[in-house]
């Protein structure tokens, strides 16, 4: 799935259930980054919800991230480019729980 800006149309339904799934940014922060890394690197589910109506919320692990470090004009803030975190589904919560 490319994102693309800050939105992105998901349309799963429980088919999606246990298959990984891959997010592709063009770029992203390196402190954005860094957040999704220690989760990743912590290897547990979280619950992400992709908020759109009748989609999720989810628990998910990170399977996988991978994002070029390139510096731009103002080196204090770095970023990433070409990144690609790999999601597992494990299992869908019910919206009902989330409230």
């Amino acid at each position: 799935v490319r994102t693309w800006d800050t939105a992105v149309l998901f349309s799963w339904d429980e088919e999606i259930l246990g298959k990984p799934i891959e997010l592709k940014w063009e770029w992203m922060s390196a402190a954005q980054f860094d957040a999704l890394d220690a989760l990743y690197q912590a290897g547990v589910q979280v619950v992400w919800d992709p908020e759109v109506v009748g989609v999720g919320p989810f628990n998910v692990e990170i399977k996988g991230l991978e994002g070029e470090l390139f510096e731009v004009a103002h080196y204090e803030q770095p970023y990433r480019e070409k990144v690609v975190m790999t999601l597992l589904i494990a299992d869908s919560i019910d919206a009902q729980v989330m409230s």
